[in-house]
Order: structure tokens, then C-alpha cells, then sequence
């Protein structure tokens, strides 16, 4: 008998239907944790630390005031629902076509467009752009 000829057996024995290796969780605790994942973390901002200090023509983060932070969380972490707080997200930025376009022959860019994120600020009555690192 050749090493290829051969035949291995395996037999398969039935299962333990009875027993359970993980419990599924109740769908009520699934909503709750899902919930705790879009919930905002400091909600008076105790522990908050300007994330950057832009001041130029682009950005104005530095000019920021704590109170329009407060209010940004705010209108955002209302619904912990990650739906309802990219619907709201998306009123808070803007999509645009780059304006400066490099020759690259050899690739083109993988990102087209730009995002801007804006603020509406209670002291100055405008909108301005800030980075994403607020949000």
C-alpha cells in the first residue's frame, strides 16, 4: 500500500445542544450600550483642553469661546444616536472641490474634495471655520 492510498477515518460525534459557550445579551442592554457609545463624555467640559490654537485666515480656533463648545456638544450628544448626530454634523460642515490641483502623473489624489467644519459663534454673530478636532 502506497503512502497515497491511504484513507483517514474521522468520525464525528453529535454535539451538546444543552449548553452555551456565550450568552446573548437582551436587546434592551444592546440599545443601552449602544447608546453609551455616542453619549458625550464631560458634558460641562471640566477636563477640557483646547485641542489646537489656529489663528489664521483658514482657521479661527483660538477665538473659540468655551461657552460655543458647551453649545456644540451640546446640539450634537442631544440623541445618543449616531444617525441623528451625523445628520446634525452635517449642517456643521462643508464640502468643497479642492482649489489647488498638483500634477501627478503618476497617481492621481485619492481625495478630491475638502471638509470644512464651521461654527456658529454666539459672540460674533458669524460662522467660522475650525478644525475637526473640536468636534
Amino acid at each position: 500500500m502506497d503512502e497515497h492510498d491511504r484513507v483517514i477515518d474521522i468520525s464525528v460525534q453529535k454535539g451538546n445542544t444543552g449548553s452555551r459557550v456565550k450568552r446573548p445579551k437582551t436587546p434592551e442592554k444592546r440599545r443601552l450600550n449602544k447608546q453609551q457609545k455616542y453619549v458625550v463624555i464631560d458634558p460641562g467640559l471640566l477636563s477640557f483642553t483646547r485641542p489646537c490654537n489656529h489663528n489664521t485666515a483658514s482657521y479661527k480656533c483660538s477665538t473659540v469661546a468655551l461657552g460655543d463648545i458647551r453649545l456644540i456638544r451640546r446640539k450634537l450628544y442631544t440623541a445618543p444616536d449616531k444617525l441623528t448626530q451625523d445628520i446634525k454634523l452635517c449642517h456643521m460642515l462643508g464640502v468643497y472641490e479642492k482649489v489647488r490641483k498638483r500634477s501627478n502623473k503618476v497617481s492621481p489624489t485619492k481625495h478630491p474634495l475638502n471638509i470644512t467644519y464651521y461654527l456658529q459663534s454666539r459672540t460674533q454673530k458669524k460662522s467660522m471655520s475650525i478644525s475637526s478636532f473640536f468636534y
